[in-house]
């Protein structure tokens, strides 16, 4: 057998190209772990596989988060409604959005645009009343930055909500998050600590939430007994919904305008199958039923 010797020379080059491989490799998981991760200089930036990162206060720590490019579309809301940061693209006909949790563990659904506990509820949400504990995924339904949250306190524990709104302005809320994802944890940290008061605060810089990204991995209500649901509404920022064009509506909601003169029958963004399964499944409220000023 005849051994072909291998020069140093192609040796050097060989190992050359292995490590920029790994490092290829790695950068993507570089960035992903550093997001979230502790910094010392606030307003410091970082680069990471094309991602940039600006070191901001998050709570009482220093941590790394996200910059949006100037490429991405941000809507930020005016005494004039909610306006983008320049000329955004249609949204898709039809507009499809995902479920944000496995509707196959959903027992009951409430509907948006009712009264509920007292109060004009734009949204609608999920039950999970055969789920032995918390533990419901909730991903995002679409594409989007998230411009605001809340962190409070209800019946003494604390509860997350986080509104994302799309490049073409749709804008989805989900309540009643009890255990985030870390990268989620990072950016709530930041948020007035829990009171009482659910309140959202805008996110400083907005940051991007893509599509089926996990969120929370817990929902709900474990006090004073366990209440496993989510809240979950859709808002097209775009325009005023038909039923806030009716001026008895309007005085009989006062100070509701903002969310629910944009709020949609979220059920009609489902594809056919996930449409009709949520449709058949029975109302978690059972004073006012399907009754729904949005939906069908």
């Amino acid at each position: 057998m005849v051994h072909q010797r291998v020069s140093p020379t192609k040796k050097v080059i060989a190992a050359t190209l292995a490590v920029v491989v790994l490092l290829a490799l790695s950068a993507p998981v570089q960035a992903a772990s550093k997001e979230g991760t502790k910094c010392t200089k606030a307003g410091a930036t970082l680069r990471v596989a094309g991602k940039k990162l600006v070191c901001k206060k998050s709570g009482k720590t220093l941590k790394w988060v996200a910059k949006p490019t100037a490429s991405v579309i941000i809507w930020s809301q005016t005494s004039d409604g909610w306006r983008p940061s320049r000329t955004p693209p249609a949204c898709a006909n039809p507009l499809r959005i995902l479920l944000p949790v496995d509707i196959t563990k959903a027992t009951s659904i409430l509907y948006p645009g009712q009264y509920r506990g007292g109060d004009y509820k734009p949204h609608g949400g999920f039950g999970f009343d055969d789920n032995p504990d918390q533990a419901i995924d909730v991903v995002a339904p679409l594409t989007g930055m998230a411009v605001r949250g809340s962190r409070y306190l209800e019946n003494g524990e604390i509860q997350y909500s986080i509104d994302v709104i799309s490049s073409c302005g749709i804008m989805y809320r989900l309540d009643h998050l009890l255990t985030l994802t870390a990268k989620f944890q990072a950016h709530a940290d930041a948020l007035p600590s829990a009171g009482e008061s659910s309140a959202s605060t805008n996110f400083t810089p907005p940051f991007l939430v893509s599509e089926g990204e996990k969120l929370a991995s817990a929902v709900g209500l474990t006090k004073p007994n366990k209440n496993v649901f989510v809240d979950f509404g859709v808002y097209d920022m775009r325009s005023f919904n038909q039923v806030s064009s009716d001026p008895a509506w309007v005085a009989q909601h006062p100070g509701n305008r903002e969310m629910a003169g944009h709020a949609v029958c979220w059920f009609d963004l489902l594809d056919a199958q996930n449409e009709a399964t949520v449709r058949s499944l029975p109302s978690r409220d059972g004073t006012n039923g399907k009754t729904s000023d949005y939906c069908d």
